[in-house]
């Protein structure tokens, strides 16, 4: 699926209501990395994200990884 299709499902998910779960993740030394190595980090954080947000839609959940 592309990434343009991914954005245009999860768009199509209605929002959650009552109880819901948030889902921070942090890499560890993360700043550090990017000043060394800013290409490696690049692919490292690109994969990141792809796991998490396969994750959230496997398990049916809503939102998708923000930098920050």
């Amino acid at each position: 699926m592309l990434l343009e299709e991914k954005e245009d499902a999860q768009h199509m998910v209605a929002p959650p209501s009552g109880m819901v779960t948030f889902l921070f993740t942090d890499i560890e030394g993360s700043s550090r990395m990017w000043e060394r190595k800013p290409q490696a980090m690049a692919g490292a954080l690109a994969r990141h994200d792809d796991i998490l947000q396969s994750t959230i839609e496997d398990h049916g959940g809503y939102g998708r990884p923000a930098g920050g």
